[in-house]
């Protein structure tokens, strides 16, 4: 799944309200409570951010990917950009 993130001060609904449930015991993750796409995560690890889903904006091709994450636990036939920066687990340093 590619996800951007934004700290939650610029970030707002623009329309509908979405539910959400606690994913783990530091996490929350909202989805459309009509047709199930997943839409945030928030940590209380990260307070300094919320990321949203890509796939679920009305204009995707706008956010284009800076950096690939958790590529140590990807499938062996996705193949990413090598151009971009690459972390094994989380954004480590970035």
């Amino acid at each position: 799944m590619t996800w951007f993130s934004v700290p939650p001060r610029a970030f707002r609904w623009t329309s509908g309200e979405p539910r959400s449930f606690a994913s783990s015991d530091h996490g929350t993750r909202t989805f459309c409570p009509r047709c199930g796409t997943p839409l945030t995560f928030s940590s209380r690890h990260l307070s300094e951010e919320i990321d949203i889903t890509v796939a679920s904006l009305d204009e995707p091709a706008k956010v284009a990917p800076k950096a690939d994450i958790h590529v140590g636990t990807k499938l062996p036939w996705v193949v990413l950009d090598a151009t971009l920066p690459s972390h094994a687990s989380d954004r480590e340093g970035a």
